[in-house]
């Protein structure tokens, strides 16, 4: 943003830009959501953020294909939470720097994001194993 509007204040009649935009759909199954080397870990994340409450809604499990499952979502602390791990972790970081303390407020600490291996074990383990969740609603 800062270089549009110092090109704009040099007088710059216009510059290139490339925007990318990731959506998250309402109803997802792992291998539609992500880069493939996430996919394996989508499913235990989304498993984790409904367990602590992050997430609400349902995982449909597949009946045809083990393994992969329909996320029916009603509400999310944040969209990005849903993300792969390493867009997670990043999405977070950023997330602390804008606003600072708003993460551990709904149970979402600095030691959950520090990797995205981190971030999984975080949210493979069953609630109330690293800390307890505050309800976020």
């Amino acid at each position: 943003m800062h270089r549009i509007t110092a090109a704009r204040l040099a007088g710059v009649p216009g510059i290139w830009a490339r925007v990318e935009q990731h959506a998250l759909a309402l109803q997802v199954r792992p291998h539609q959501a992500t880069r493939d080397q996430d996919t394996p870990d989508v499913l235990v994340c989304r498993r984790g953020l409904l367990a602590r409450g992050l997430v609400t809604g349902r995982l449909v499990e597949d009946a045809g294909i083990p393994g992969f499952s329909t996320l029916h979502r009603d509400d999310v602390v944040a969209m990005w939470l849903l993300a792969g791990p390493r867009d997670a972790i990043a999405w977070a970081a950023d997330y602390e720097r804008t606003c600072p303390g708003a993460l551990a407020e709904v149970g979402v600490l600095p030691e959950h994001y520090a990797d995205a291996r981190a971030w999984v074990a975080w949210l493979r383990d069953p609630p109330g194993t690293w800390r307890t969740v505050r309800a976020w609603r």
